[in-house]
């Protein structure tokens, strides 16, 4: 046998198999030399030799046979490493993090499974209580998406998200009171930015809910304010003025929405609509024609009777 773990022009089937015939070899070399010592027969290397060149290639051909009858295939046994330790991998990451990700991959039940198992470690961890009941939310149960909200803000009473996320429940389950608080609750600490944002739209859509138009302009008077580039502050304060017939106002709003937004095709129907109040039928057809054209069909009803 070569250095290459050849045997003459042959290549080795499997190194045990190699290995195997090297024993073999060794135990004929020494069975033929216990052989020697057997007086029937001469002790002249000549037959030790033929021994060996006569047993050696049978044993070969007869362990090569076998190998080359039980191929290895190695490629299941590298399957099964490699799913083991993907799921020794998985069974390393933290509960709370295995949470979140399945929170982002829209699988709340399972981000619930692990976020319990994280808050019966750590029940004082107040994100994992926040994200437990947004997942409770998710899944329709407001009861107890409010137990895990009233947990996490037990533990960091001024947490906005949490406030938001807990008005939201509030809101669902029509208890305007308790969503109202929350929300002013949030306003006490933030007075400008998405936080407060999200705070003052909530109020102002809760307003409009409610029949209380002017909490509603309240609320959006504020957010125009602080986020005068927004067409969504625009356009929602426009239908506060809508539905309290200020009929001119709301015109206005809806017209400053769709400069910062053209694309906004409730705006054009919506303007269209305070047209007509304002007896301007030319403009409003011109305004439900880019509301089709966008993508609007709602506004075909208002075409066919003042339009065509």
């Amino acid at each position: 046998m070569n250095p290459d773990g050849m045997l003459g022009n042959r290549a080795v089937p499997d190194l045990s198999v190699f290995t195997r015939v090297h024993l073999w070899s060794a135990f004929l070399d020494h069975a033929s030399k216990d052989l020697v010592r057997e007086p029937i027969t001469p002790p002249n290397r000549s037959n030790r030799t033929m021994k060996r060149t006569i047993l050696l290639p049978i044993v070969l051909v007869s362990l090569t046979a076998a190998a080359q009858q039980q191929p290895i295939d190695r490629s299941t046994d590298l399957a099964q490493a490699a799913a083991a330790k993907t799921a020794e991998a998985a069974s390393a990451i933290p509960a709370f993090q295995a949470g979140l990700l399945a929170l982002k991959g829209e699988r709340p039940k399972e981000a619930i499974a692990s976020f319990s198992q994280e808050l019966s470690a750590h029940p004082d961890n107040e994100k994992a209580w926040y994200y437990r009941g947004v997942c409770q939310q998710q899944i329709g149960d407001a009861t107890a998406a409010m137990h895990d909200l009233d947990r996490a803000l037990r533990i960091m009473p001024m947490d906005a998200n949490a406030l938001l996320r807990r008005s939201e429940v509030h809101a669902q389950a029509h208890d305007y009171a308790g969503a109202i608080s929350d929300l002013n609750s949030v306003l006490g600490s933030h007075q400008a930015g998405p936080i407060a944002e999200h705070a003052l739209m909530s109020l102002g859509q809760l307003g409009i809910e409610q029949g209380d138009f002017a909490a509603a302009l309240a609320a959006y008077d504020r957010l125009v304010i602080i986020a005068p580039k927004d067409a969504r502050s625009w356009y929602d304060r426009g239908i506060a003025h809508a539905q309290n017939n200020e009929h001119q106002k709301a015109y206005e709003d809806l017209t400053e929405a769709i400069h910062l937004d053209g694309w906004m095709e409730k705006a054009y129907g919506s303007r269209a609509i305070e047209l007509i109040h304002l007896d301007r039928t030319a403009e409003a057809c011109s305004d439900l024609n880019k509301a089709k054209d966008l993508g609007d069909d709602s506004v075909d009803e208002l075409r066919a009777i003042y339009c065509e």
